[in-house]
């Protein structure tokens, strides 16, 4: 970084705009195209070069990512330290039920998650 600061992620880095399944897959696996660990492992001061907005995105997510893993281990998929797809989409699958959300919105129409 310019700064000359270390960070998990490079200095053109943007915050994932995914939908709720990709981003448990970027959680548990990272970006292996553009060579970025998984988010499980980011601290706060990997993102701050964007902003405090980013910092509490960042944290929104751990609270979200931490009820689907836990609800996952109560469903017969524990979350591992180093997962794969197939792994990730398995507890996805049996973690999601956690979060509680309406599959759709108060007006009826179907949520994008």
């Amino acid at each position: 970084h310019p700064d000359g600061t270390l960070r998990k992620v490079p200095p053109d880095w943007t915050f994932p705009m995914n939908q709720l399944q990709q981003m448990y897959q970027y959680w548990h696996c990272g970006n292996q195209l553009q060579k970025i660990c998984p988010m499980k492992y980011f601290h706060s001061s990997d993102v701050s070069f964007l902003g405090d907005s980013t910092r509490i995105r960042l944290n929104e997510v751990k609270q979200l990512m931490e009820i689907i893993d836990k609800t996952a281990s109560q469903n017969g998929a524990k979350p591992t330290k180093k997962m794969n797809m197939t792994s990730t989409n398995t507890c996805f699958l049996r973690g999601k039920v956690g979060l509680k959300i309406p599959t759709t919105t108060p007006t009826g129409r179907k949520r994008d998650i």
